[in-house]
């Protein structure tokens, strides 16, 4: 690939691989640097990365998105009685150890009735990501939309990536307004 993020070899000399996270709902396949593929008894994908030689190697992500599913997104909209679309994301954050996630939008629309009402700014999404996944009911069939960015760990360390994708209406969810 040629996007922002992308290399040959990670920082252990893995070359670096498409790896399917999630296919149809299903957990298929986690990143890993070559101590975490050793640990689990599988192959390294090339996640094990590092801003410089003077920071710690960890498992990180490269470039990572929803693919497109089968709704356009009207569709998608006009069937939510109350709900929340994010738009702009431009932070997030995961917790490994707790299993929870973070996201935060720079702008964002008020679902009513299947229209938008309201626009909302600066909102966050948190929760579960396994119950975030489990919740999952449509996938918009859109262009995906890859924005370049970067994956730290805490306040330094980091990598360039690229993310995004296609819009994704999950059922529940715990919304935050900025």
């Amino acid at each position: 690939s040629n996007k922002y993020g992308s290399y040959f070899f990670d920082d252990e000399g893995i070359k670096a691989q498409k790896n399917l996270l999630v296919e149809n709902g299903i957990l298929k396949n986690f990143i890993h640097n070559r101590l975490t593929a050793s640990e689990l008894n599988t192959e390294p994908k090339g996640n094990g990365r590092r801003e410089s030689y003077a920071h710690p190697l960890n498992v990180r992500m490269t470039n990572t998105y929803f693919g497109s599913g089968d709704y356009e997104l009207d569709e998608m909209i006009s069937e939510i009685k109350k709900g929340v679309i994010l738009n702009r994301g431009y932070f997030g954050m995961e917790d490994p150890l707790g299993g929870g996630l973070q996201v935060t939008s720079k702008k964002g629309y008020l679902i009513e009735n299947g229209e938008k009402t309201k626009l909302l700014k600066a909102t966050t999404l948190s929760g579960s990501v396994l119950k975030l996944l489990k919740n999952i009911n449509a996938i918009s069939k859109d262009d995906l939309k890859l924005k370049p960015g970067t994956c730290g760990k805490g306040y330094e360390d980091f990598v360039p990536v690229t993310s995004g994708g296609s819009y994704i209406r999950v059922k529940t969810a715990l919304i935050s307004p900025g």
